[in-house]
């Protein structure tokens, strides 16, 4: 009895192993698909490393020693956490001279103490003398604020985004095509934050202190083309976008530096 039990125990196991694999190993073997296609292995990765330092190293014995005495950055890169949209292969830089961070959706949020901590050490410690926003069509980030969908905890910082949206909603509902109203939204949201680093206290603060500030530019990526085209900002959007300490003293002296 005891045997018969057991037997049954082990098909039952093996027939829900049965039902469960095929599934599983879809979804495992779509994500090694992915992986595959999209980047290489652990491994491979140190391998790869292990070639570029040698080539580099070869090529000019003095270049790491000399990348490792310090940074002096001309630009603060504010971009997309999406993997398409690497800053420096995008603008054939070197190592040392992008100070970058990136996010869902490029923003450059005044609640975000991670964004806040990178933008005063760039603008304040490194002196950078220009500061790019760049967003990419394309945008996850963008189409999820534009649809109606609720998505979680996602939804706490897409809000930024929604709000954004809403400010330049009537714009884009002139704007039949689908395609060429996400690029619009892309473009205002690159605006956006533009007009946030202008009202940024640290923007400001830094103009105070030193009679100017750091020229602030906006792009997006065209990821079908490969391009970044320029985005210009509108100045008499900065209310709807100034939030706190818009108002401060010397916000005026700011529109000089103005890089469109």
């Amino acid at each position: 009895m005891f045997a018969l039990q057991l037997l049954l125990i082990v098909a039952l196991v093996a027939a829900a192993q049965a039902f469960v694999a095929p599934r599983m190993g879809s979804v495992r073997s779509g994500s090694k698909m992915m992986m595959a296609q999209n980047g290489p292995t652990f491994s491979e990765l140190l391998e790869k490393n292990e070639d570029w330092a040698t080539s580099i190293a070869s090529a000019d014995p003095s270049y790491f020693p000399q990348l490792a005495t310090g940074q002096a950055p001309r630009y603060l890169w504010i971009g997309c956490s999406d993997s398409r949209v690497p800053a420096e292969m995008l603008t054939q830089c070197d190592p040392g001279m992008i100070f970058v961070t990136r996010n869902i959706a490029n923003q450059a949020c005044a609640t975000d103490t991670s964004f806040l901590s990178v933008l005063e050490y760039a603008v304040d410690y490194l002196g950078v003398e220009d500061i790019i926003v760049c967003g990419h069509y394309e945008c996850g980030g963008v189409k999820a604020a534009s649809g109606s969908d609720l998505l979680g905890d996602l939804e706490n910082w897409l809000v930024h985004l929604r709000s954004m949206l809403a400010v330049n909603q009537a714009t884009l509902d002139l704007i039949e095509d689908a395609d060429e109203k996400h690029r619009k939204a892309v473009d205002f949201n690159v605006e956006a934050q533009c007009l946030k680093l202008w009202a940024n206290p640290i923007i400001q603060n830094h103009a105070a202190k030193n009679g100017k500030a750091p020229r602030i530019h906006g792009l997006a990526f065209d990821i079908k083309s490969g391009r970044l085209n320029k985005v210009f900002y509108d100045m008499a959007k900065l209310p709807f976008f100034s939030g706190a300490g818009a108002e401060k003293k010397g916000l005026s002296k700011l529109m000089g530096s103005i890089s469109k």
